[in-house]
């Protein structure tokens, strides 16, 4: 608890990088920490994603989140890969390529990969279920 209350002392900067509810969010800071703050993403997911979101933590000084709220997810899953591997790729302090999905305070990986300029994802079943139930966007 005292780690997390060291992580809240430090804020970033959040900016929208689109429009709706599943509209993904980035989060920057000069600090060190800033992708520390993907622990206290339950504290940022909007009501309407009912405690799920795909995350990623390209590098030190930055945290990327979509709430997984609409279907408009699907959109935003395809600008977070080629953002958060050239994030990862310029770095500085880069630390996953990744994407993640958050649910109820438990992490998978949802394997994704880019390819080129093509964007690749291959959510495990469970993951394009809780799609599946997701209001249109």
């Amino acid at each position: 608890s005292v780690a997390l209350e060291n992580v809240r002392a430090d804020p970033v900067e959040s900016k929208p990088m689109g429009d709706g509810p599943s509209a993904p969010i980035a989060c920057f800071a000069d600090h060190f920490f800033a992708a520390s703050h993907a622990l206290l993403l339950d504290e940022r997911i909007p009501p309407a994603a009912r405690g799920s979101a795909v995350f990623a933590v390209p590098h030190r000084h930055a945290f990327l989140y979509a709430p997984l709220a609409d279907m408009g997810i699907v959109e935003s899953i395809n600008r977070l890969i080629p953002t958060t591997a050239a994030m990862f790729q310029d770095g500085p302090g880069s630390i996953s390529p990744r994407l993640y999905w958050w649910r109820d305070g438990e992490v998978s990986l949802l394997p994704s990969r880019l390819d080129g300029g093509t964007a690749h994802f291959a959510p495990p079943n469970e993951f394009v279920q809780a799609l599946e139930a997701l209001p249109p966007a």
